[in-house]
């Protein structure tokens, strides 16, 4: 299982990562994480799968994933 890591992602001093972008031809795989991730559909749909449950969200979604 891959294991994100705050100091892998976040810059020292800051507070916040931003990603933006698609995963179409490679999704996410299972991982965990020590920091609080909040996800923005902006646009299209796609299934988010947290603690072995589906959720189908789409274009202004705001999905709150805890650590």
């Amino acid at each position: 299982m891959k294991v994100y890591k705050t100091e892998e992602l976040i810059e020292k001093g800051k507070s916040l990562h931003i990603f933006s972008g698609t995963r179409q031809d490679k999704p996410e795989p299972v991982h965990i994480h020590d920091f609080i991730e909040l996800i923005y559909v902006r646009s299209g749909e796609a299934e988010e799968c947290v603690d072995g449950v589906s959720y189908r969200v789409r274009h202004g979604d705001m999905v709150f994933i805890n650590y």
